[in-house]
């Protein structure tokens, strides 16, 4: 009844799964730590959503598809629209304010929102991969999320942005604040 069609229903909720994102997004930004250990919290809560959401993490990649995505409400492509920038202004303060700080110095030319889609592309590339593909473990890849931090680790340590990850147990880091901050029942309330 209060849906003119089935692509609304999806964009809805792509929308409730956007909104429990930026939650703990925004949660994970609070972090008291340097700018580095701040963007792995955050990773943590990406890598949360996407292991206790997965039904969410799907429809949101059904609803991107141009057939759908045409046949949904301008006012609901608003909100998926606007919960998507504040994830993504969420990463990019974070980057910034390295930047600022003195903690990142980035290459002359090379702006701090290239770091932001170096890290977005590792993460949601890997996860719509993991969330559809049925041979990574042919290719011997068990675990898709421990090599999306590798792979993050080493972007950014080629940055020099310290904490190095020979300095720091990110992994260690993840695992706790993904325990302590990022519980499905935390963030579920509203979701199911």
């Amino acid at each position: 009844q209060h849906f003119r069609n089935k692509e609304e229903i999806l964009i809805a909720l792509a929308n409730q799964a956007l909104e429990t994102r930026t939650r703990m997004f925004a949660e994970a930004a609070r972090f008291d730590g340097p700018n580095r250990v701040r963007i792995a919290t955050v990773g943590a809560a990406a890598e949360a959503f996407f292991e206790q959401f997965p039904h969410f993490f799907m429809v949101e990649q059904i609803v991107r598809a141009s057939s759908i995505w045409e046949k949904t409400s301008p006012e609901r492509r608003e909100v998926m629209e606007m919960c998507e920038r504040k994830c993504m202004a969420t990463i990019v303060t974070i980057v910034h304010d390295a930047v600022d700080s003195g903690e990142l110095v980035l290459p002359d030319g090379l702006p701090p929102e290239a770091v932001v889609f170096g890290l977005w592309a590792i993460n949601f590339g890997a996860q719509t991969i993991a969330s559809s593909s049925t041979s990574l473990s042919e290719i011997g890849i068990d675990d898709p999320m421990l090599l999306v931090r590798e792979n993050e680790n080493r972007m950014l340590d080629g940055y020099h942005w310290g904490p190095l990850s020979t300095e720091f147990d990110y992994h260690d880091h993840m695992d706790r604040v993904k325990q302590e901050r990022f519980r499905h029942d935390q963030f579920a309330q509203t979701d199911e």
